[in-house]
C-alpha cells in the first residue's frame, strides 16, 4: 500500500515535470510532456508512475495494479468512504471531486489537478477555499 507522503511526492514531481492535459492520459511520454487527465492521475501514481520515460505509455505503472481498477471518475467517488461536502476538515491526500472531475489535496488549501481548466491544459496546484471553490493563480 503506497503512503501518504509518497503519493504527495508523486503528485509534486508530476507538477514540477512538463505535463499535458490529454485525456485517458496516465503517464504518457510523448519525448517532451507528461500526458495525464484529471482521474488518470492518482491511478497511474498508485499504479507506479516513476516518470521512466524508456516506458512511453505509462512511465513506470503497471495499468490496473496495486489494488486500483481502472474506475472512471464518477466511480471513483463511489468507492471512496466518509464522503463530505465539509471543506474545512481536509486530510492530506484526500480526493476532491465534483462532477467530471477530481483533484488531490495537498495541504495548506492546495489542490493538485490535471486540468484543461483556467486554459491550463497541463498538471497545476490550484487552492480549493472552505466552500469547495477552486482558484488558479497563473
Amino acid at each position: 500500500m503506497m503512503k501518504v507522503k509518497t503519493f504527495i511526492d508523486k503528485l509534486n514531481q508530476a507538477l514540477e515535470l512538463p505535463s499535458r492535459y490529454e485525456s485517458g492520459g496516465w503517464g504518457k511520454w510523448d519525448g517532451h510532456t507528461w500526458g495525464w487527465d484529471c482521474n488518470n492521475l492518482g491511478k497511474g501514481i498508485i499504479w507506479g508512475w516513476n516518470a521512466d520515460t524508456n516506458i512511453p505509455r505509462g512511465g513506470g505503472a503497471k495499468y490496473a495494479s496495486n489494488g486500483l481498477g481502472d474506475i472512471g471518475t464518477e466511480s471513483m467517488i463511489d468507492a471512496c468512504y466518509d464522503v463530505s461536502d465539509d471543506f474545512r476538515y481536509l486530510d492530506v491526500g484526500e480526493l476532491l471531486w465534483m462532477n467530471g472531475h477530481v483533484g488531490y489535496y495537498i495541504g495548506n488549501n492546495q489542490v493538485i489537478e490535471a486540468t484543461a481548466g483556467w486554459n491550463t491544459w497541463k498538471v497545476i496546484q490550484s487552492q480549493v477555499d472552505s466552500k469547495g471553490n477552486r482558484t488558479y493563480n497563473l
